[in-house]
């Protein structure tokens, strides 16, 4: 008897000098307040007070301190990420890791109804207007678009089944521009999507690009005419929420209109309004958290693009309204060369009137742009009405 207690002692004594050890490590560890792997702000001391202690919000700030600090956390969670690999549970992480080098976000949970309610939220605020143009563009999912690229096993993408209920449901002054034939036919001449995030890269922007033109009877301008520009490595949004760490970068490549003193992007959403000369705002790319955010300057609620090279003119037609996601951002360089300016205008960061926006600057043009994973998953659109 004494000696299985002695054993039990032994063992708790081991078990409470591990926490000891780890929790000392915890405490020399230097502390981060930025993961660029992960591109997420760390978790802050928890704040100990009356207030945290009663509403029992302490332990889960502490539970969230100790997770975020851990010791060497980002090597274990790769390491845990590989093990699944190895084990044959790829997408555990909700990414695929997909042939040459595809890091691919799985399908999402299909939401139907949200979907419709968008879209009669949509037609209902166009129909508001007595002269719109407006369109509505959604851009597919890389794995639906890139299925070649996918392992072996994988669940199933409903791009389709999503399109087919938008060409049923979008009414009245709204047309509809189909980009999957677009991009399925042009997937394996060029890198559509970012193999370590999820947007598409210049080359599937400009393929949109050139699809609103058409849409719209509109003369594209060719790719040599604009001026190309390489920023270098960077690792995207797939390859954070997946923890491959030894993936692959992607290359940083734009496409601008070559007179960028033309140009100018003003943030309106701000405590103080925000103005840049030209439209790339190169100082994210040194940045840790976003490197997309290049284009416009990160995911502002309104803001303008002017293009100070076409006439003042008081006809609707020289602007345009983008009622959007990220993806707009990188269209947007392509876009400006057909409009004075360029509203851009996102319902998650925005929650002021757009109509008032249309009325008072006389818009005739509208373009809804969104992903199909997001306005289907978007709760901020039934706002715009």
């Amino acid at each position: 008897m004494k000696t299985k207690n002695k054993y039990e002692f032994f063992s708790i004594f081991i078990f409470c000098g591990f926490l000891l050890f780890f929790f000392l490590l915890i405490i020399v560890n230097p502390k981060k307040e930025f993961s660029e792997n992960e591109k997420r702000k760390l978790a802050t001391p928890p704040k100990i007070n009356l207030n945290t202690i009663k509403n029992s919000s302490l332990g889960v700030e502490i539970e969230k301190y100790f997770s975020d600090h851990f010791f060497n956390r980002e090597f274990f969670i790769g390491t845990f990420s590989y093990a699944n690999l190895a084990i044959g549970r790829n997408g555990q992480s909700g990414i695929y890791k997909g042939k040459d080098d595809y890091l691919i976000e799985k399908p999402a949970k299909n939401n139907e109804q949200n979907f419709i309610k968008n879209i009669k939220t949509i037609n209902k605020f166009i129909e508001s207007f007595e002269k719109i143009n407006a369109k509505i563009m959604l851009v597919p999912t890389t794995g639906f678009i890139m299925e070649n690229k996918l392992p072996l096993l994988h669940e199933t993408y409903q791009d389709d089944f999503t399109f087919k209920i938008l060409e049923k449901e979008v009414k009245g002054k709204i047309n509809n521009i189909d980009l999957i034939k677009t991009f399925k036919d042009n997937c394996n001449n060029k890198q559509i999507f970012y193999k370590t995030d999820h947007h598409w890269t210049y080359h599937g922007a400009f393929l949109a690009y050139k699809k609103y033109c058409e849409e719209c009877k509109i003369t594209y301008i060719d790719e040599k005419n604009f001026l190309y520009n390489n920023f270098g490595y960077f690792w995207g949004t797939t390859y954070s929420k997946s923890a491959l760490w030894l993936s692959k970068p992607d290359i940083m490549e734009t496409l601008t209109p070559k007179d960028s003193n033309n140009f100018k992007v003003i943030v309106k959403d701000l405590a103080e309004e925000k103005i840049h000369n030209g439209l790339l705002f190169e100082e994210y790319f040194n940045k840790n958290n976003d490197k997309y955010s290049i284009f416009t300057g990160s995911n502002n609620g309104f803001t303008i693009v002017e293009n100070n090279s076409i006439n003042n003119s008081t006809s609707t037609d020289k602007s345009l309204l983008i009622i959007k996601d990220s993806f707009a951002n990188s269209l947007v360089p392509f876009l400006i060369n057909h409009y004075k300016k360029i509203y851009l205008l996102d319902p998650r960061y925005y929650k002021k009137s757009i109509s008032n926006i249309i009325r008072q600057d006389k818009i005739q043009n509208i373009l809804i742009l969104y992903s199909v994973k997001n306005i289907a998953a978007d709760t901020n659109i039934v706002l715009i009405k």
